[in-house]
């Protein structure tokens, strides 16, 4: 899995897209 992430750069802003939606997420919850 790790050579695939390595091989796939367009995967880490997908990570911080998704980091950041939860972020807004537990944002509006409170």
């Amino acid at each position: 899995q790790c050579v695939e992430d390595n091989s796939s750069p367009t995967k880490l802003p997908s990570h911080l897209l998704i980091i950041t939606l939860v972020t807004l997420a537990l944002m509006a919850v409170r």
